[in-house]
């Protein structure tokens, strides 16, 4: 399923986009996500340099409330369903 050559291809292409335009990426916050792309992630995750990882945030608002912290730095309460 999934090609070394591409995923390869992939990991330098994300190092690349890092190094030379870090400022592009400030974090990403994956909102409920099914437990298939947490699985999908957690296996891919070690394919890309530490700080493009940390970079990634899977957050469950609807399922913990403490979640709720992280999103409501980007999008103020009485934007949210």
């Amino acid at each position: 399923m999934f090609s070394p050559t591409y995923v390869n291809a992939d990991s330098k292409a994300a190092k690349e986009m890092q190094d030379y335009y870090p400022q592009l990426l400030g974090s990403v916050l994956v909102i409920d996500a099914p437990s298939a792309i947490g699985a999908v992630w957690k296996v891919m995750k070690h394919l890309f340099p530490k700080s493009v990882v940390e970079k990634f945030d899977f957050i469950y608002p609807t399922k913990n409330e403490k979640d709720m912290k992280p999103l409501l730095k980007y999008v103020s309460k009485e934007h949210l369903p």
